[in-house]
């Protein structure tokens, strides 16, 4: 039988339970909460780095690229004629370059193309390092025809 006070009303220490409306969260959702915030946030920080890594090295690639395409056009506006001396080892200026922008140097290699005395294949191998010491290269070929 219900406890009733002598004006029928129920006695407070009775009514303490909550509705489900009013009741807040326990320690052991707050503490799931958090553990699967830190999941997610250790998961974004991984991918975070990974992405960075990726940007930088797309970045020295195009870099390298870059130097290639230079030296490709500093020999395209050389004299024909003595093109494949003057970027031969040994020649002005020479067959290697180094790289302005990274760590690393660049090789020249010039030789005739199809038997033709007209046209000249050239490739230019970009070999540099990125900041973890690896070594990563790039290899830029192109035809220069006699003007």
């Amino acid at each position: 039988m219900p406890v009733k006070l002598l004006n029928n009303e129920t006695p407070r220490f009775i009514r303490l339970r909550k509705s489900a409306a009013d009741r807040g969260f326990t320690l052991v959702e707050v503490l799931i909460a958090i553990g699967i915030l830190a999941v997610v946030i250790v998961g974004l920080l991984q991918l975070f780095i990974y992405c960075s890594t990726l940007a930088e090295a797309a970045g020295n690639t195009t870099l390298a690229i870059n130097e290639a395409q230079n030296k490709m056009e500093e020999i395209r506006g050389h004299d024909f004629s003595t093109v494949a001396v003057d970027y031969a080892s040994g020649g002005t200026p020479g067959n290697t370059f180094t790289l302005t922008n990274l760590t690393g140097t660049g090789t020249v290699t010039i030789s005739q193309f199809g038997g033709s005395s007209s046209l000249l294949q050239t490739q230019i191998n970009v070999n540099w390092q990125n900041k973890n010491g690896r070594s990563l290269s790039t290899a830029l070929t192109g035809l220069i025809a006699e003007r």
